[in-house]
């Protein structure tokens, strides 16, 4: 383990040798006993530095983690007029142990990582991550390949999650309807999203399901997993069941749309910077140009009592159909409740919802389940009220005989000679 202080040759130009040795000072008071506590050994100082080493990865990194925890503290408690920073770097491998000395190829590759190191950040190599017992135990986040002097191919660089000042959390911007973007920290091993008040991310949406999905992380990667649900999930445009995510990956349910943003982590993208646009009442919430994955895919057509056929398409929100004037379609009947359905699309299926409706929908002539979604296959009928619905693809064209009707079946039930529907 290496560590350096930050900026202490400036500090010794402006403020003299004095000030720059109560610095190194101050640094070796926090350090020392968390280098013992950990089963470390200090080895010595060189210039404004430390190098130390470890029996284990695991100690070695808890107490890296703590060494910079203790400068935070020290900063916070005592306020120096020069504040302490610090960088630390970790490798691992076998060495040369000497009496006052370590020597051999990880010394120099330990001090390349310390170097890497921004103000308040744990630096370390792909063999640390390895070596590690508990990868579990301190959240550790996989930057990239970066190429270390004088050594041959890439290594593998890791931060160490959560110090002061070094690597943050991801962070998951949720943007729904018209509302400010929300931000949520990945800081839970687990997250859990859907419709269930017990979920971290609550999305209060008719085509979300209880347990919609979960993110987690995994061998030092966030993994998104679809927990079976009836809607699915779009990452970056496509249907997945399980993604590892990476800076910049969108996550779509339904209409509501999460961006993973993790500037330090691993990025598919070359810009560095994720921009959320903002749906705006003005705008209606459509952008001018729309993605080929959200256009419209099925439709459904509404047959009135007296023989009119109007088409709606089937949005990412789904429809709401009822006799209230908020509604995608209204049904003007007193049989109809005032928001009585609604019907979105799913993994390759329309489904459909009764939101409690009164006098209820029926679905080939059965009534179904109030609050349940039911996936609703091509050209069943949806009874409400007096009017007939069906889901159809979006191409298809639409005509009476898609009802199973005729113009002299409509003229039959308007005069009372059949049954209403």
């Amino acid at each position: 383990m290496f560590t350096d202080i930050i900026g202490s040759t400036s500090i010794a130009d402006k403020l003299g040798d004095i000030e720059a040795r109560i610095m190194i000072k101050e640094q070796s008071d926090i350090m020392l006993p968390i280098i013992d506590k950990h089963d470390g050994v200090f080895v010595k100082s060189i210039g404004d530095g430390t190098m130390s080493y470890f029996v284990s990865a695991q100690s070695a990194l808890r107490a890296a983690v703590e060494i910079q925890q203790g400068v935070a503290r020290y900063n916070k408690d005592e306020a120096p007029k020069i504040p302490l920073r610090i960088r630390i770097g970790l490798h691992t491998g076998e060495c040369l142990v000497e009496q006052n000395d370590i020597a051999g190829d990880v010394v120099n590759v330990s001090s390349r990582f310390e170097a890497l190191a921004s103000e308040a950040e744990v630096c370390f190599s792909g063999d640390t991550y390895n070596a590690l017992e508990d990868k579990n135990e301190i959240q550790c986040v996989y930057c990239k390949d970066v190429p270390i002097k004088g050594k041959k191919g890439m290594f593998r660089l890791y931060k160490a999650a959560g110090t002061v000042g070094g690597t943050v959390y991801p962070t998951l911007i949720i943007q729904k309807d018209t509302m400010q973007p929300k931000q949520v920290p990945l800081d839970k091993m687990k997250i859990l999203i859907g419709r269930s008040s017990d979920c971290d991310i609550v999305l209060d949406k008719p085509y979300v399901s209880r347990n919609h999905a979960e993110i987690f992380k995994e061998n030092c990667e966030y993994i998104i997993e679809d927990s079976e649900s009836l809607s699915g999930l779009m990452i970056n445009g496509q249907n997945k069941e399980r993604h590892t995510l990476i800076n910049g990956d969108v996550i779509e349910i339904g209409e509501v749309t999460i961006t993973f943003v993790y500037p330090s982590g691993p990025s598919g993208r070359d810009e560095q910077t994720v921009m959320v646009q903002q749906r705006t009442a003005e705008s209606d919430g459509v952008s001018d140009t729309m993605p080929i994955h959200l256009l419209p895919r099925y439709k459904l057509a509404c047959l009135s009592p007296g023989g009119e056929i109007n088409e709606y398409e089937i949005p990412g929100d789904g429809l709401v159909i009822g006799r209230g004037a908020e509604c995608n379609i209204q049904l003007h009947d007193k049989l109809v409740s005032l928001r009585h359905a609604i019907v979105f699309c799913g993994k390759d299926v329309v489904l459909i919802q009764d939101l409690g409706s009164t006098n209820g929908t029926y679905v080939n002539g059965r009534d179904i389940e109030k609050n349940v979604v039911l996936p609703l296959s091509q050209k069943q009928q949806v009874k409400i009220g007096p009017y007939m619905i069906v889901a159809v693809d979006i191409d298809e064209n639409i005509g009476l005989s898609t009802f199973n009707e005729t113009k002299s079946s409509i003229l039959r039930r308007l005069k009372g000679i059949l049954k209403p529907y």
